[in-house]
């Protein structure tokens, strides 16, 4: 039987004596003396402070009995120190540690686990207080960080087990951390059955111990997003109870509760898509949730995978023509196109005496050739150019915002980037003017902000259209990850969403932040930095494109010495020698490099998986490329099959 809460109090109290290796930790108390815990279901966590560096910790104490509790912690925390991660905290676990006069007298030492004290607020706390305060802005830019949390997660071997606003602690800085790793998966676990099967409505409703792997968090990463998004929307939503937003009758009596109807109200494809996808999860097994990376934009970065899906057809070249074959090489559909595109969302581009039109995954034209140029759908919509206008069109070719436009962008965060006149402004999904013309240049919005420029100054807007950030920046850039870098007097630092410098000027010039890194130069060398600006990769790479830094994707970053490229990790391990005389970031997995005049593409091994045989190659998306061959654009898949005929 372990001790109760009050047990462990009365031992920190006497720390000095009843600690065995650690005794220089002594107990953080609050203002009225008290020490400083706090509690939930396995264990209780003291505040700690180190006597000899002055550091403070966590120092976690077990209430109640897991078998194997050992040796899952070893297990955990080896995971956490090989794979180390700005969302996780390390731990050491302590054997017999802590000396405690229990009532029932037989055992008296206890195990601990010892980790960082991380300052901040719960997930809980800071959505209340954003909620109670109509704060749509810092909602925004959350639900935004916590997408970049789940596009991670969802791509690492190993998963928290029981995710919920209170195991998910939000930094000063805006990062997110999490905690309670005591029903982790990683992979030295599997084959074992869980300890604790996560909390209602975050987890499964079906969920048992015996559902224990890599996709533990699939359910409960969807509804927290789901939550996030649409209180980021309609802050009045929250009510102050043990979930942000959901109720237990979306999991325990799913077909008669009224919540999918209030999502649906919001008018949000954000919402609408993430709540439908939770729906379907909901009557379904507990397994992986197919579509769940399609849905937050997230690639998968672990494996070369085909990812064209088998209902879309690929572009084919054929004698100066393009038509469309399926995955068997079969052409499909009788159109003979002078130009085409990939399919999105079931619709691909065509182009037939000089006007665009979008063709089915059947090859049947299905919206007329009547537009002078297109672009893909997105979230049910594409932008179209008529007689120098631009505007959007739906699935049936209807037009659902007109072409009245100079210049128009896709929606981010409910908005899209309209131009005018040589003046900015933007509209909402119902084609209303929302934030009039009056800006001399603007991006679309970022994680709730969105850059423009004023009197020939750089500021940031909310999506109300309010100045949240004056206009008194020689140059900035969009935010990424809390961050935006700004410019001033020549120097580049960066600033937080509050408009306040976090990391001061000094540096030629900064690149966005991505993946917890940011690309700087400084005496014309680049090197990388973290979110406290703190130099984690040295000044010791040339420049790759002039006045731009490239960011790290995937897990490695592009990196030049001399003439040479090569790719390096976090760790600023050199992963693929110096060796090519051009390359670009990875994409699904590959990467375009040159060698020898010629282009082909690399897995994050350094092997040449595409020969270099081409004469230019591009990115990969959704599973195909484009590259020159012949001087002739044709399309790749990522085994490096070209679809054309060779003329």
């Amino acid at each position: 039987m372990l001790p109760s809460i009050s047990e462990y109090i009365q031992s920190i109290e006497l720390s000095g004596e009843t600690l065995n290796r650690l005794r220089q930790l002594v107990p953080v108390r609050k203002a009225d003396g008290q020490v400083y815990f706090s509690s939930g279901n396995f264990a209780v966590v003291f505040r700690m402070q180190d006597s000899q560096t002055g550091k403070q910790v966590a120092l976690r104490c077990f209430l109640r009995e897991v078998p194997g509790r050992r040796e899952r912690l070893r297990a955990i925390a080896r995971y956490l120190t090989e794979n180390p991660s700005d969302y996780l905290l390390p731990f050491t676990l302590h054997l017999n540690e802590i000396w405690v006069d229990t009532r029932f007298g037989k055992e008296h030492e206890f195990d601990v686990v010892v980790m960082p004290w991380v300052e901040g607020q719960t997930l809980s706390q800071y959505v209340a207080d954003c909620c109670r305060n109509q704060q749509h802005q810092k909602l925004t830019a959350l639900a935004h960080r916590f997408d970049e949390l789940v596009r991670w997660l969802l791509n690492q071997p190993m998963a928290h087990g029981d995710l919920k606003a209170d195991n998910i602690l939000i930094r000063p800085d805006g990062r997110l951390i999490l905690i309670d790793y005591d029903g982790c998966f990683v992979p030295a676990l599997s084959g074992k059955e869980a300890t604790e099967t996560g909390t209602l409505p975050y987890r499964h409703p079906a969920r048992t111990p015996a559902h224990f792997d890599r996709h533990l968090d699939d359910f409960s990463l969807l509804g927290l997003s789901l939550e996030l998004h649409a209180l980021s929307l309609s802050p009045g939503l929250y009510t102050d109870s043990d979930t942000l937003l959901l109720s237990l009758s979306v999991v325990n009596d799913p077909f008669h509760t009224d919540q999918w109807n209030l999502f649906r109200r919001l008018s949000s494809a954000n919402v609408s898509l993430r709540a439908s996808l939770l729906e379907h999860a909901i009557h379904c097994a507990p397994k992986p949730i197919p579509g769940l990376m399609d849905l937050l934009h997230m690639p998968e970065s672990d494996s070369v995978t085909i990812t064209t899906r088998p209902e879309t057809l690929i572009p084919y070249l054929q004698k100066r023509q393009w038509r469309f074959v399926n995955q068997s090489g079969e052409f499909v559909g009788s159109g003979e196109w002078e130009s085409v595109a990939p399919f999105t969302e079931g619709l691909a581009p065509v182009r037939k005496q000089g006007k665009w039109g979008f063709c089915n995954v059947q090859g049947q034209l299905v919206i007329d050739c009547q537009f002078d140029e297109v672009r893909e759908f997105r979230a049910g919509l594409a932008v179209v150019r008529q007689l120098g206008k631009y505007g959007f069109i739906n699935p049936e070719g209807q037009p659902v915002i007109p072409c009245a436009y100079d210049e128009i962008g896709y929606f981010a965060e409910g908005r899209a980037l309209v131009r005018q006149n040589n003046t900015y402004g933007f509209i909402d999904e119902q084609g209303e003017l929302v934030i009039p013309f009056q800006f001399e240049s603007a991006a679309p919005f970022a994680e709730g902000l969105a850059r423009v420029k004023l009197g020939g100054n750089y500021g940031f807007i909310d999506v109300a259209g309010t100045l949240q950030i004056p206009c008194e920046l020689p140059f900035a850039d969009s935010f990424s990850e809390g961050l935006a870098a700004v410019e001033k007097n020549g120097q580049f630092g960066y600033i937080n969403q509050d408009g306040l410098l976090t990391i001061p000027y000094q540096f030629d010039l900064a690149g966005i932040f991505a993946e917890g890194l940011a690309s700087v130069k400084k005496a014309r060398k680049m090197g990388f930095i973290n979110h406290e600006g703190a130099l984690v990769i040295p000044f010791e790479f040339d420049e790759i494109l002039f006045s731009s830094a490239l960011p790290f994707t995937e897990g490695l970053a592009l990196v030049r010495k001399r003439n040479l490229f090569g790719y390096i990790d976090k760790q600023n391990q050199l992963v693929i020698p110096y060796q090519f005389t051009d390359a670009d970031n990875f994409s699904e997995g590959l990467a375009a490099v040159q060698l020898g005049g010629k282009w082909g593409y690399i897995n994050q091994q350094g092997d040449l998986v595409i020969a270099c045989t081409l004469d230019h190659a591009y990115r990969f998306h959704n599973g195909l490329a484009l590259v020159r061959k012949n001087n002739r654009l044709i399309y790749i898949d990522q085994t490096g099959h070209m679809y054309w005929d060779k003329i």
